[in-house]
């Protein structure tokens, strides 16, 4: 049985309240944390279409926001740096552009003035 699968069923049987489930940047991975106890948090790593589940230990509620906050942070990152990138190809595609359609333009004005000049 596939993880996601797994986690499926575990979700439709107990419900979503005490579980928390968070993608790894630039990964397949996710991490699984599920609450055990009121201050204690089973940490989980899986790959979701696979079937192996790695076992990372019990952290503390702390632990884990600090945990959650960290991965939150490279996933904002990764994204703010991915929009950086296609601003920079949108403006250098917009300059190139410009250039060409100016350029289109004096060739097309020039072929009217040379008709009208005849």
């Amino acid at each position: 049985m596939k993880n996601v699968e797994r986690l499926a069923r575990y979700v439709k049987k107990n419900g979503s309240e005490d579980i928390l489930i968070h993608t790894i940047p630039q990964t397949g991975n996710w991490v699984i944390c599920q609450k055990v106890e009121n201050n204690k948090w089973s940490l989980s790593l899986e790959q979701p279409m696979g079937n192996v589940k790695y076992n990372l230990g019990h952290v503390t509620t702390k632990e884990h926001l600090e945990l959650w906050k960290e991965i939150t942070t490279m996933q904002i990152e990764t994204k703010v740096s991915t929009i950086n990138q296609i601003k920079g190809v949108i403006k250098n595609f917009k300059r190139n552009h410009i250039k060409l359609y100016n350029n289109l333009l004096k060739k097309h004005t020039n072929k009217l003035k040379k008709k009208k000049s005849k």
